[in-house]
């Protein structure tokens, strides 16, 4: 749609304009070619699934582990098996389980993150392979998903402590916030930082 409407698009806009194409661009790379490649590969063209981030192995490795290790780290009665991390449940006096899924993965929010760091480096006259650009696509990526642990912890815990409503209520609402909060504060870190690059004085 924006590539139909560009020309007519003022070219006062056309920086931002600009800037939407190559986000988009890189979106389609990071979701759609590996959601594409993944179906075809595993024979699941025309089945609806949430494609490799529904691979249990994945799953498993990256999140419900981690987050179950963690948990009993902090001294919580913890376990995890495939999609599956289990919690004592003080409210209901049970023990239960909470599957993650790609809603509550976070890997969407790390893939819209990527296309906006990538977009501004591509943008900016900054070098996208320059040792500085990898270092902050490594350090954003990294955080996004230590960010998106914390975020199952205190949904977790706010079930352990409070029951499955609350950590409903909580699990809608929790992760657009802490989203937010950590692209505000890494997007403040990039810019401050490329300005005093700019500014800096000549040695």
């Amino acid at each position: 749609f924006i590539l139909l409407i560009y020309d007519h698009i003022p070219s006062s806009y056309s920086k931002e304009l600009d800037f939407l194409v190559i986000f988009f661009s890189i979106l389609f790379i990071v979701e759609v070619i590996p959601m594409v490649t993944y179906k075809i590969l595993f024979d699941e063209v025309g089945i609806s699934s949430d494609g490799w981030i529904n691979n249990e192995k994945f799953v498993s490795a990256l999140l419900a582990v981690p987050l179950s290790n963690l948990l009993n780290l902090l001294g919580y009665t913890s376990h995890s098996d495939g999609f599956i991390v289990y919690f004592e449940n003080l409210e209901s006096g049970l023990y239960q389980g909470v599957s993650i899924s790609e809603g509550c993965s976070g890997i969407i929010s790390i893939k819209v993150f990527l296309a906006g760091i990538l977009s501004f480096q591509v943008y900016s006259d900054n070098k996208l392979l320059s040792i500085e650009s990898f270092v902050f696509i490594i350090l954003g990526l990294l955080v996004a998903y230590f960010a998106n642990l914390l975020r199952m912890l205190v949904i977790v815990l706010v079930g352990h402590y409070h029951g499955i409503e609350s950590l409903s209520f909580v699990h809608q609402y929790l992760g657009w916030i802490i989203f937010t909060i950590w692209v505000l504060i890494f997007y403040a870190m990039l810019f401050n930082y490329y300005d005093y690059k700019i500014n800096e004085p000549d040695k």
